[in-house]
């Protein structure tokens, strides 16, 4: 049952995209088949996404262990008490001429205080996101609070925890069972939230990192590739750019996503989520502070 649990909480950069394209895909999906017209490389995207957001349906009971190898992280966390990131997140139709699908939405990150857990220092990382959805979606918008808990020293997320609710046209809100878990150590490099992942403290310029099929014991064809392709400045701050592709079985990239990570402080700076040549997504860093 832990094990469930533990898979629930599988997150990576890919959930950025699912958060702000599976929607839209999905959306759009839809209207392909009320047109009753096809585009073979949209259905590629749109089957590979429905089949994502069904992983937690296909989860072994004994979880196999990730199949990746990253470098020794070569930074400590940068947090400190009372740091503040705020960000914004957008995602728009896989059809250009429909803003009606758009969805925006705003993610506060708080770095709340240092607390002890399993005998460990940990920063307690509290994120709040408020996902406002289109007039036509069932739902008017999504909130969700997670917390992490980074370990002081190593940067690992060694526990997390989540509750969600939606709140519907009509105003009703449904609450959704909040979830806990505790990371294993040997798959803590690849969990996280929007703003922070372990593995961004490993970053250098040679940096590659790839997560294979059936990772965590999960039924996927997907390989995620992250690669750092160089460095640029975005809003003033120095920061690794990194690419991500989504890759099915056959090699094709469903999705492509451009990460900027700040060099120094290791936490997002701006996302970009590519399908084909569109972009479907975008995450900025709008605002930071501290204390």
């Amino acid at each position: 049952m832990e094990k469930k649990k533990v898979n629930n909480f599988v997150i990576g950069f890919i959930v950025i995209v699912v958060l702000i394209s599976t929607y839209l895909i999905l959306n759009h999906n839809a209207e392909i088949e009320h047109s009753n017209t096809t585009n073979s490389s949209v259905n590629i995207v749109n089957s590979s996404i429905e089949k994502y957001v069904d992983f937690t349906e296909n989860v072994k009971e004994n979880a196999k262990e990730i199949n990746f190898t990253i470098s020794e992280h070569n930074i400590k966390p940068q947090f400190k008490v009372g740091d503040k990131f705020k960000y914004t997140i957008h995602g728009s139709s896989l059809n250009p001429k429909n803003n009606s699908a758009d969805i925006n939405g705003i993610l506060e990150c708080n770095v709340e205080k240092l607390e002890r857990i399993n005998g460990k220092d940990c920063y307690l990382l509290v994120s709040k996101t408020q996902t406002s959805l289109p007039d036509n979606s069932p739902l008017k918008a999504i909130l969700s609070e997670t917390k992490h808990w980074v370990d002081k020293d190593t940067g690992k997320i060694i526990k997390t925890s989540i509750q969600e609710s939606m709140i519907q046209q009509k105003g009703k809100v449904i609450e959704m069972p909040s979830s806990e878990a505790t990371i294993p150590n040997e798959t803590s490099d690849i969990y996280g939230n929007i703003m922070y992942y372990p593995w961004m403290l490993a970053l250098d310029d040679n940096f590659e990192m790839k997560v294979n099929e059936n990772s965590q014991g999960i039924k996927t064809s997907f390989v995620s590739v992250f690669k750092v392709i160089g460095k640029e400045k975005i809003n003033d701050r120095d920061c690794f750019k990194v690419e991500l592709r989504v890759l099915d079985e056959n090699k094709h990239v469903l999705l492509r996503e451009n990460i900027w990570v700040d060099i120094k402080k290791r936490v997002l700076v701006k996302a970009e989520t590519y399908s084909e040549n569109l972009k479907v997504g975008e995450v900025n860093l709008i605002d930071y502070s501290s204390i």
